[in-house]
C-alpha cells in the first residue's frame, strides 16, 4: 500500500483529517469515482514506477451506450504536468461491465508504466475523468541503483566497460555493453556516443551465459569501437534498457528500465619523443609490395605494375597516411586510385591501403627505387617501430632495333644482297619458300665458316638454329596453305564476323579502356606471321603500332593535362590509321582469289 499526500494549508486541522490514509482515493461526483494507486512510495531512479488509475462509473443500458464504450471512444484521464517530472514508458488500457437489478455499472482500469526524470519528491499531479477528480501525491526517488547482492539478484541489469582505461590519442578502445537478464528481455537499448569520440558499431550482437550474484544470467552484449579525438579525462554517459522482463518465478512479464555505469577513460597525447612525421597508434602494422612481372629489368618503352600494400590492425583506413612515392628521372611513375578496406577482426577493425603505380621505362640505365617507411607507434609494447620496404635496383634496357633498322646495317645488306632474297614470298610458292630458308642457313653457315677456329665449335647451335628455322619455315607454309584453301565464301563470311570486332577495337582505342589490350594483341595475331602471347612481342612485325600503344598505356595512369592530351591525340591517330590501314589490306585479299595483300612478309625485307 502506498499512501497518497495531496498540498494542503498546514493549519487547517479539518483539511488533514480529510486526507486520504489509504492506498489512492476516491472521489465521488455524481455517479463517477477515480481511484489512484502506486505499486511504491519509494523507489530508485533507474527503476519504474506503476501508476493504476481505475474508474467507476453508470452506463445507460442501451445499444448506444454500450458502444460507447469501444476501445477508441473512452478517453484516458488528464494529468495535468504528469510528462515534467515523469517519462511515460507505458500505457495499458482495460474495462468491464456488470448489471445488478437494472443498475449497469463499468469499471475502466489504465497502467501506466513511469520512469523518473529527476530525484527527490516528485509530484503525482490529480488526474481527472469525466466529473471525478483523484487526489495530488508524492513518490520519492532515490539516487543510484537499488543495492544487489546474493541474497537480492536484480531481475535485469546493464554493464558497461572499455578495455583500455588510458589508450592515447586515436588509439582503438573496445567499448562493451552488457544486459543482464534472468528472464526472456525484450526492449530498446541506447548506443553510447559522444562528440570527442569516432564511434562504429562492431558486428552484430552476441548472446552467452555468466555467472553473478551466484545466479546464471543470460548476457546479450554489444561492441562497438571508440577512437578518441582529444586527449584527457572523457566520460561516456551511462547507457539505458527500456523494455520488458518475464519474471521466471511468477511468469509474468514486468516493466523494466535500468541504467548502465557510466565509464571515464583518460586519454594520453602522442610521446614526446616519438619521431613520425604521422602519428599512427596500431596494434600491428607492416608493409608489402608485389610487382606485376620481372621488376629487375624493364625494356625502354615497357611499363610494369607495382602494388604496395599497408596493413594495420586497430587502425581506422581512413587513418592510414599515403605512401611516398619514387622519383627517378628514367622512370615515370603514374600512381591509380588508392583503394581503403577495413574489415571487423576480433581484437577490432583490421584496415588496408593500397597503392598501385605503373612504372614505365623511359631512358636506358641502371635506377634506385628508394626505401619505402613508415613510422608508427606500438600500441601493445608501448614502443615506436618503423615499417620498411628496402631499396631496389632497376635496370632499363635499350629496346631491340626493329627489322626495318636491322636491314639498313651492313651486315643485313650483305645477306640480301641476292636478288633471290629480295622478293616477297607469296603464298603459292612453296620452292620460293624453301629456297629462302635454305639461302638463310647458307649464310649462317658461311659466316661460321669465315670465323676464326676458336668458335668452330659453336657448329652445333648453328645446327640447332637451322633445324628450328626449318621447323618454323615448314610451319609457315602450312599456314598458308591452309588459308589458300578457304573458298571466297568463307572470306566473306570471316570478314563480316570480323566487323564487331574491329568496331570494339577502334572504340576501346577512342576510350583508351583497360580491353584495350587483349581486343589489340586478338587483332594482331589475326594480321601477323606468328601467334604472339603479348603485344610487345609483336615489335618487329608492327612497330609502330606497338609503340602508339606503349604511350596509351602510359597515359592511362596519368593526369590530364596538354601535353599528355597531345601526346594521346597523337598515339590515338596513328593506331586507328595503322589498324584501318592494314584491315583495308587484309579485305583486300579475301575479295580476290589470287591476291597476295595477305600474304606473309618476306624472310629478308627490303
Amino acid at each position: 500500500m502506498v499512501k497518497l499526500r495531496r498540498v494542503l494549508p498546514h493549519f487547517s486541522f479539518l483539511s488533514v483529517v480529510l486526507i486520504p490514509l489509504l492506498l489512492g482515493s476516491t472521489i465521488v461526483r455524481a455517479e463517477t469515482s477515480l481511484n489512484v494507486s502506486v505499486d511504491r512510495n519509494q523507489l530508485y531512479e533507474t527503476e519504474v514506477l506503476n501508476l493504476t488509475v481505475q474508474a467507476n462509473t453508470a452506463v445507460d443500458f442501451s445499444l448506444g451506450g454500450l458502444m460507447n464504450f469501444g476501445g477508441a471512444q473512452i478517453e484516458s484521464p488528464k494529468f495535468e504536468g504528469l510528462e515534467d517530472h515523469w517519462e511515460v514508458l507505458d500505457k495499458q488500457q482495460s474495462y468491464n461491465m456488470q448489471s445488478i437489478n437494472g443498475s449497469t455499472q463499468s469499471t475502466i482500469t489504465w497502467r501506466y508504466a513511469l520512469a523518473p526524470r529527476n530525484t527527490g519528491q516528485l509530484i503525482i499531479p490529480p488526474a481527472s475523468f469525466k466529473d471525478a477528480t483523484s487526489e495530488a501525491g508524492y513518490v520519492e526517488v532515490l539516487a543510484g541503483s537499488r543495492p544487489r547482492d546474493e541474497a537480492n539478484p536484480p531481475v535485469v541489469f546493464v554493464q558497461a566497460e572499455v578495455d583500455k582505461a588510458s589508450p592515447y590519442l586515436q588509439e582503438q578502445i573496445i567499448y562493451r555493453l552488457k544486459l543482464f537478464t534472468l528472464g526472456e528481455a525484450r526492449g530498446d537499448m541506447s548506443a553510447p556516443s559522444h562528440p570527442d569520440f569516432i564511434i562504429e558499431e562492431m558486428g552484430e550482437t552476441a548472446k552467452r551465459y555468466e555467472m553473478a550474484y551466484n545466479r546464471r544470467y543470460e548476457v546479450y552484449e554489444r561492441r562497438y569501437l571508440l577512437f578518441p579525438q582529444k586527449s584527457g579525462a572523457l566520460t561516456i554517459d551511462a547507457q539505458q534498457f527500456t523494455g520488458t522482463v518475464q519474471d521466471n518465478r511468477t511468469r509474468r512479464r514486468v516493466r523494466a528500465r535500468e541504467v548502465s555505469n557510466r565509464v571515464t577513460v583518460d586519454v594520453k597525447a602522442p610521446p614526446a619523443n616519438y619521431t613520425g612525421d604521422v602519428w599512427l597508434p596500431a596494434s600491428s602494422l607492416f608493409l608489402d609490395e608485389t610487382w606485376g612481372a620481372d621488376n629487375n629489368s624493364i625494356i625502354q618503352g615497357d611499363s610494369v605494375t607495382r602494388e604496395l600494400t599497408l596493413s594495420s590492425l586497430g587502425v581506422l583506413g581512413s587513418a592510414l597516411p599515403e605512401l611516398s612515392r619514387p622519383k627517378l628521372a628514367g622512370l615515370k611513375v603514374y600512381p591509380d586510385q588508392p583503394s581503403i578496406d577495413s574489415v571487423e577482426h576480433q581484437q577490432g577493425v583490421q584496415s588496408t591501403r593500397t597503392e598501385v603505380q605503373a612504372l614505365v621505362a623511359v631512358t636506358p640505365g641502371t635506377y634506385t627505387l628508394p626505401e619505402v617507411s613508415l613510422t608508427w607507434w606500438d600500441t601493445i609494447n608501448d614502443k615506436e617501430r618503423v615499417a620498411t620496404l628496402p631499396a631496389r635496383e632497376i635496370t632499363v634496357v635499350a629496346a631491340a632495333p626493329s627489322v626495318s633498322d636491322a636491314s639498313n646495317s651492313p651486315s643485313a645488306a650483305e645477306a640480301v644482297s641476292s636478288p633471290t632474297h629480295t622478293d616477297p614470298l607469296t603464298p603459292n610458292d612453296e620452292s620460293q619458300s624453301e629456297r629462302a630458308s635454305e639461302n638463310l642457313i647458307a649464310n649462317s653457315l658461311e659466316a661460321k665458316t669465315a670465323a676464326p677456329e676458336s668458335i668452330v665449335s659453336d657448329r652445333t647451335w648453328l645446327a640447332i638454329i637451322a633445324l628450328i628455322i626449318l621447323a618454323w619455315g615448314a610451319n609457315v607454309l602450312w599456314l598458308i596453305s591452309r588459308k589458300n584453301r578457304a573458298s571466297d565464301g568463307q572470306a566473306s563470311v570471316t570478314a563480316a564476323s570480323d566487323a564487331p570486332k574491329l568496331s570494339a577495337l577502334t572504340g576501346a582505342i577512342k576510350h583508351n579502356s583497360a580491353e584495350l589490350s587483349p581486343l589489340l594483341l586478338a587483332w594482331i595475331n589475326s594480321h601477323s606471321i606468328a601467334r604472339y602471347t603479348s603485344i610487345s612481342d609483336a615489335t618487329g612485325e608492327h612497330d609502330e603500332l606497338v609503340s602508339a600503344y606503349r604511350v596509351l598505356e602510359a597515359l592511362r595512369y596519368s593526369a590530364h593535362n596538354e601535353a599528355n592530351e597531345g601526346d594521346l591525340k597523337a598515339a590515338t591517330d596513328t593506331m586507328l590509321g595503322y589498324v584501318k590501314s592494314n584491315n583495308a589490306k587484309s579485305g583486300a585479299g579475301k575479295t580476290g582469289k589470287k591476291n597476295t595483300a595477305h600474304s606473309l612478309k618476306p624472310f629478308y625485307p627490303a
